[in-house]
């Protein structure tokens, strides 16, 4: 079962939400940072993970992010709480669908605390997104959870 990020029947908590951010069925989520995903190895095994290098990309004076196609690592302003039975997902807002760039993200955890991170793709030409801007929908799903997050990822919540 999908619950509302602003319902009384959920734990999680989500910080930054704006006037305008909650929908009918999740809480739009902003842009705040962009780092560019470089073409260098990523290892992965049951021991250790070595991470692909990533560039910051600064916004201009003007607040955009220029983006040519490629891929990006981008943290939202808001930080999630995620409450006891419950995960979190976000996913893309159709504006950015619609002009072929896509937010991929993996499943918060019951128990995790901390920043919002999601993989863009930008294709078919350069995006340009305002700092700030809302990118992303997050969704909180009913869970039987078997313990709570246990990663290397998490921070304090504000």
């Amino acid at each position: 079962m999908l619950l509302h990020p602003e319902s009384q029947f959920t734990d999680t908590k989500i910080s930054e939400v704006q006037d305008g951010d909650v929908q009918p069925n999740a809480v739009d989520i902003r842009l705040d940072q962009v780092e560019k995903i470089e073409a260098s190895d990523f290892i992965l095994d049951e021991n250790d993970k070595k991470h692909r290098i990533t560039s910051k990309i600064p916004a201009q004076a003007d607040g955009f992010f220029v983006l040519p196609p490629g891929s990006y690592k981008v943290t939202m302003q808001n930080k999630v709480q995620i409450g006891s039975s419950e995960a979190g997902v976000v996913i893309s807002r159709s504006t950015l669908i619609r002009n072929g760039v896509y937010l991929c993200s993996g499943l918060y955890d019951t128990g995790y605390t901390g920043s919002m991170v999601a993989l863009m793709i930008v294709t078919a030409g350069t995006a340009k997104i305002k700092k700030g801007a809302r990118i992303g929908q997050y969704l909180i799903l009913e869970s039987e959870s078997n313990g709570e997050y246990q990663g290397n990822y998490g921070e304090k919540f504000v």
